[in-house]
């Protein structure tokens, strides 16, 4: 199964796109120098970016909210013209 990734920060540069489900995992142990990556050349602790430096970045809020809200708009206001548009043809085809 794919995934899309949306990441800020340290390691973000892994995550982009749309990716397999098993890359994530595997990322997420890179990144976090877990399991088999426990002895990558990043897990140094002189290297490693920890603490103060992964919160530089502010995490957004979520950055679709607005266009969910624009898109339920938009359908509604386009049902509603829809609806408006049905009325006036049946109301011509009964006066014909």
């Amino acid at each position: 199964m794919l995934a899309t990734l949306y990441a800020i920060g340290p390691m973000a540069h892994l995550f982009g796109g749309t990716v397999e489900q098993s890359y994530i995992a595997h990322v997420i142990s890179f990144a976090s120098c877990i399991g088999p990556y426990h002895n990558e050349s990043h897990c140094n602790d002189n290297q490693t970016i920890r603490g103060s430096d992964s919160t530089k970045y502010p995490i957004p809020k979520n950055p679709f909210k607005f266009n969910q809200v624009k898109f339920f708009v938009i359908l509604i206001s386009s049902m509603i013209i829809l609806f408006i548009l049905a009325i006036l043809i049946l109301s011509r085809m009964k006066i014909q």
